[in-house]
């Protein structure tokens, strides 16, 4: 199954440079409503993208931060969003997975294209184990593309509150 956008050298030349403060590939999200979006189309607000599977303890740990960090920012939606792609094959599990985990919330993005590691989003991003999470700040470059689960919260909280901790590393 091929995507339109892997084919581009944009995206190409963007997987081959990225790093922390460069511009993310931007990647097609399969939204578990049937709707296609872009990670450009959220431009203009962070993104926290988190790549897991389900059925996974590590993933389940992460999704249960992100459940606590979905309180602090669902009333910043115009500021920030979470985006979970799932990189399971399976994706009436991965839906199951979503409901049952408590995290199919208004404002709580979920994406999956079924293709696991070989996802065109997880290698344009360099994913080759889950769970990941990636933040992308609203220019659309990376702030930092393998946090950990409590440096998540804490970056987050530092963003909402005027804290643009990564400005002070360029």
């Amino acid at each position: 199954q091929k995507h339109p956008y892997t084919l581009s050298l944009r995206n190409k030349v963007l997987a081959n440079n990225l790093k922390v403060g460069n511009e993310v590939p931007d990647i097609m999200l399969p939204l578990s409503n049937g709707e296609q979006k872009m990670l450009a189309d959220f431009r203009g607000r962070y993104v926290v993208l988190n790549f897991w599977t389900s059925n996974e303890a590590k993933s389940d740990a992460m999704l249960e931060v992100l459940r606590n960090l979905y309180g602090i920012v669902k009333d910043n939606k115009e500021q920030l969003v979470i985006v979970s792609y799932s990189l399971d094959s399976d994706k009436t599990v991965w839906k199951d997975a979503v409901e049952s985990l408590g995290i199919d919330v208004d404002g709580w993005l979920h994406a999956c294209d079924g293709l696991c590691l070989d996802s065109p989003a997880a290698k344009l991003l360099g994913v080759d184990k889950t769970p990941r999470i990636v933040l992308v700040e609203p220019e659309g470059r990376a702030v930092s593309l393998d946090m950990d689960m409590d440096e998540v919260v804490m970056r987050v909280e530092q963003i909402l509150s005027g804290d643009l901790y990564y400005l002070d590393k360029e």
